[in-house]
């Protein structure tokens, strides 16, 4: 695949295009990464002293299931802040198919999709209540003959991200873009 025309992507976004497939790669590195990964390691750092306790951090030692969970989460809260540095996602769309696969450390990808089967894309806003001032993330999601849904990619940060992915692919499988109606949602 030769490198394709990215001007109209995001700078994150990196695009491979060959005979009739593209590629759309990006990694999740970003501020929020590193902030999560910040924090995953102090609570993993304090779950360890607890482990240790007594100690200058810790003074008298925890019941065991309470350090087993609070270890538990740990690992689960670095898992996911690892995966948020060092992880990207590609998209790859030919005629036939519309898949998603995310790496290096394994993480759960939908289904694949024929190609043929998608009426349309659109972009969803999700409003987080747990953030202050209640950040914004967008989804690309695709519309299916017979109107099921299915949601491509999500996280992404800016609207544009969503907006730009939602024309490459159009443009690819020739479909004309058309308001939604989100009635039926």
């Amino acid at each position: 695949m030769d490198g394709g025309d990215s001007s109209d992507l995001p700078w994150r976004f990196q695009l491979e295009q060959g005979v009739g497939q593209v590629r759309i790669t990006w990694r999740w590195l970003s501020t929020k990464s590193i902030v999560a990964l910040i924090g995953a390691a102090m609570w993993n750092f304090y779950a360890v002293q607890m482990w240790l306790a007594p100690n200058s951090f810790v003074d008298l030692v925890a019941p065991a299931p309470f350090r087993v969970s609070f270890a538990t989460v740990g690992i689960i809260l670095l898992y996911m802040a690892l995966t948020t540095v060092v992880n990207w996602t590609r998209l790859t769309i030919d005629r036939d198919w519309l898949s998603i696969e995310h790496g290096p450390i394994p993480w759960p990808r939908p289904p694949r999709i024929r190609s043929t089967e998608v009426e349309q894309l659109y972009v969803k806003a999700s409003r987080s209540e747990l953030a202050p001032e209640g950040a914004t993330s967008y989804a690309l999601r695709a519309m299916l003959r017979g109107g099921e849904e299915k949601e491509l990619v999500s996280g992404l940060e800016e609207y544009s991200q969503a907006s730009q992915l939602e024309r490459r692919i159009e443009l690819l499988l020739r479909i004309r873009d058309r308001p939604m109606s989100f009635a039926r949602r």
